[in-house]
């Protein structure tokens, strides 16, 4: 992953007076992307560290993927557990604790892909916390 996708990346995260997170002083973004990696360490070690080759999600496509995915993340840990802990994001990550990141190879490059693969996840996240809140009998307004 080169620095220029990491930047075309996190910049529109943190852009002052309209990024998803600039409400939040530097050391709590820093917290937030900090987090976000280690409860994706933690959930999902295998793809994180894999035995051969380089993780996905440190790749073009997962890596963009991933920070698609983060405003979801964010917004749906924040509204379950009213923190964005490691292990508050742990429990929602749980949640997708079958998600094939490695069918996300298989998918070429290009933003388009990162977009789809960003989507993708996005939308198994969402109807997972869909399914598990329903049978609890409480309303999520997603």
């Amino acid at each position: 992953m080169s620095l220029t996708n990491f930047v075309r990346k996190i910049s529109p995260l943190v852009a002052q007076n309209k990024g998803k997170f600039h409400v939040y002083s530097i050391n709590e973004q820093l917290g937030i992307f900090n987090n976000y990696y280690r409860a994706l360490e933690n959930s999902f070690p295998a793809v994180y560290e894999p035995k051969e080759g380089t993780s996905i999600f440190f790749k073009t496509l997962g890596f963009g993927a991933m920070i698609n995915a983060l405003p979801t993340v964010f917004d749906l840990t924040l509204k379950i557990h009213k923190g964005f802990k490691v292990e508050n994001i742990c429990d929602l990550l749980k949640k997708i604790d079958d998600f094939d990141f490695e069918e996300w190879n298989s998918f070429g490059t290009g933003a388009d892909v990162e977009s789809q693969a960003g989507i993708d996840l996005r939308d198994t996240l969402r109807a997972r916390v869909e399914e598990v809140v329903g049978e609890e009998g409480t309303a999520l307004n997603l």
